[in-house]
Parts: structure tokens; sequence; C-alpha cells
């Protein structure tokens, strides 16, 4: 049976072209787009390490904004890793492949949802996991970050097939070589006194 788990991203920030070697990652706010001649890179990443042999049927990304554009905002994989405290525009990574998700936020303050591609979630299980950049069409928009927390915190729900548990047989013959001294090992039994053949 499918089992859903919610997740929390381990890395959010944002690359600044305007101040290319400053790290933006702790802040409430990440943004993504341009303004005002600023060009503004939005990167996310959760640790789904935990998840480790199990089958993903289902991945789907929960974002909150406090900046709209009611644009087509599309998500990309990341071709390097990266971490929150030292993201720059200048060392920040590209991306590969195409979109893993897309939605267009209209409202602020309000939870949009949207499927990220398994395969792509099946790959942050297995340790291939740089997260993803953020695109937007145009404009400019502000996501809420792991550290604005409470009821505007980013989150994804994985939903998997469990990986299948040892059976009977497989515990069975590990717990008898485990104690094969006892299970296994001949004992000579000798006659009882009085018995003849």
């Amino acid at each position: 049976m499918a089992s859903p788990e919610t997740f929390y991203p381990s890395d959010d920030a944002y690359a600044f072209n305007t101040n290319p070697d400053t790290p933006y990652g702790g802040v409430a706010v990440i943004y993504d787009g341009v303004s005002g001649g600023s060009i503004y890179w939005a990167f996310m990443k959760f640790n789904l390490s935990s998840l480790v042999g199990n089958t993903i049927t289902e991945a789907r990304l929960y974002l909150k904004h406090s900046v709209v554009n009611s644009q087509l905002t599309t998500l990309k994989e990341c071709n390097a890793d990266w971490a929150e405290g030292t993201l720059t525009y200048n060392n920040m990574p590209g991306i590969t492949g195409g979109s893993i998700g897309s939605y267009t936020p209209v409202t602020v303050n309000v939870y949009y949802n949207f499927t990220i591609t398994t395969t792509i979630a099946q790959k942050w299980i297995s340790g291939i996991n740089y997260g993803f950049r953020v695109e937007t069409a145009s404009g400019y928009i502000g996501i809420y970050s792991k550290e604005q927390g409470g009821i505007y915190i980013p989150y994804l729900v994985v939903t998997y097939i469990p990986a299948p548990k040892s059976g009977f047989f497989h515990w069975f013959f590990s717990e008898a070589f485990e104690k094969h001294d006892k299970l296994w090992t001949p004992k000579l039994i000798l006659p009882k006194e009085g018995f003849s053949y």
C-alpha cells in the first residue's frame, strides 16, 4: 500500500546579479525573475535519503508566495550541488533537462501545489540530488522559504510504495544459521541403563 510522507526543504536560497558574490540563504523569501533590471534565480532542495529502497508513485510540491506575476513558472533540475549558505550568482549551478514541474501563481499567501516528475524524485532518493531552479516566464515572484516557517513553509508530499520486507523463510534461515550451534550441532544420544538390543 502506498504511503505519503511530508518533507521540508533542506536548502532554499536565491542568487542576485547585482550582488553576484553575496549568498542569499537563510532569508524568509526567495526571489525569482527580473525586476528593475536585476536578475534573480530561486533554488530549492529536499533531502529524501530516508526513503532509500522505496518506489515513488507521486511527489507533490506546495509553495506559497509573497509576490506573484500570473505567469507560467517552471522548475528545472540543477546539474551540480549547492548549499544555501554559499550559493551566489557567480557560483550557482546550471540546469539540465526540461521542466520537472510547472504552475502559475496568481494569488499571494495561497498554496499552489503541483506534481514533480517522479523519475526526478526517485533520483533524489538514490543520492543524485541537486535540487531545482525556479524559472518564471516574465516578471518577478517571491516564494516563502523554510525560514519563514509556520503556515508559509514550502513542503513536498511524497507518496511511495515501501520496499518489500524479508519474508518468513528469510527470517527463519537467518535465525537458524545465526544459532546453528544450538539448532544444527549433532549430539550423541546414549542408550538408557538397562536397555538391551
